[in-house]
């Protein structure tokens, strides 16, 4: 399974590459950047499903994954904020490019076609997050592809 994610992965940043105009790739993972589209840097997170917390608020997945189609925003903050504590470092980067997998077996084709098909515009988002008794808040920007 780890080589068919780290394949999965390599697969999605080369689709990127190829397939994004006004994307920069890194060439090292700095503060937790990936890519930069228009200049505005990304940190790259694939996701095998919508996620236990924004799953669990639904009768079924199938009734999530449309809930989600509809209201991509409240996906990418429910991702952010159920992301472990080391990502909300002072430091490092937060704008997020969310690759959600539906089906977790989906073919480097569905891939290819869902980076095609969306326009790369950047949700604007905040969100709070509870570290050390405090509440941080953090305006980010999204990208959200569902596959």
């Amino acid at each position: 399974m780890i080589e068919f994610n780290t394949a999965r992965n390599d697969f999605i940043e080369y689709a990127m590459i190829e397939n994004v105009k006004g994307l920069m790739p890194t060439l090292d993972h700095v503060l937790g950047v990936d890519y930069f589209i228009d200049g505005i840097p990304y940190d790259q997170k694939v996701s095998r499903s919508l996620g236990r917390e924004f799953i669990k608020k639904f009768t079924s997945v199938k009734e999530a994954i449309k809930y989600a189609k509809e209201n991509p925003a409240e996906l990418a903050n429910s991702l952010f904020e159920n992301a472990d504590s080391g990502r909300f470092q002072i430091d490092s980067n937060h704008n997020k490019l969310y690759f959600v997998f539906t089906n977790p077996l989906r073919l480097p084709s569905n891939i290819e076609y869902n980076i095609l098909k969306n326009n790369f515009k950047p949700m604007d988002l905040t969100t709070q997050y509870y570290l050390k008794g405090y509440i941080n808040d953090y305006n980010y920007k999204s990208i959200l592809i569902l596959i």
